[in-house]
């Protein structure tokens, strides 16, 4: 079973930082992205998003590991992580092209629309790692 976890852990965690990172790169101006090229961000958020979804679902999809221990940590990193996604999400949904990044307005478009669906990828990890924590806390 503890090869189980580790896996279901791992798939987590790749799940979580690409959604990170498909984020940032779209995040506002900011002296951390100041000398970041947007086609350079752009080429980094494709892939990020990509992974972030097909690896979603696989998180999603399998069941966690049945112990409260994973169930919490997984719970407080989803909703952490959905949290800095929705607000990315927001802004750039405001700002659209107009920050003077220089960003496509065409890849905004579906960077966003693939947020809607990261968002909901993590709201579905968090709503069953509550459940499984839930039930294995005796609550």
């Amino acid at each position: 079973m503890k090869a189980y976890d580790a896996f279901w852990g791992s798939a987590l965690g790749v799940f979580l930082l690409s959604a990170v990172v498909s984020a940032a790169m779209m995040g506002p101006p900011s002296r951390t992205n100041r000398f970041l090229d947007a086609d350079l961000a752009q080429a980094i958020t494709g892939p990020a998003t990509a992974v972030a979804l097909l690896v979603g679902v696989l998180v999603v999809v399998l069941p966690l590991p049945p112990r409260r221990s994973p169930a919490a940590t997984a719970e407080t990193l989803a909703v952490t992580v959905a949290i800095l996604v929705a607000a990315i999400g927001l802004y750039r949904a405001a700002a659209g092209t107009e920050d003077g990044r220089g960003l496509d307005e065409e890849a905004v478009t579906a960077w966003l629309l693939a947020t809607v669906g990261m968002l909901m990828l993590l709201t579905v990890v968090a709503i069953r790692a509550d459940r499984t924590r839930k039930r294995h806390s005796g609550r």
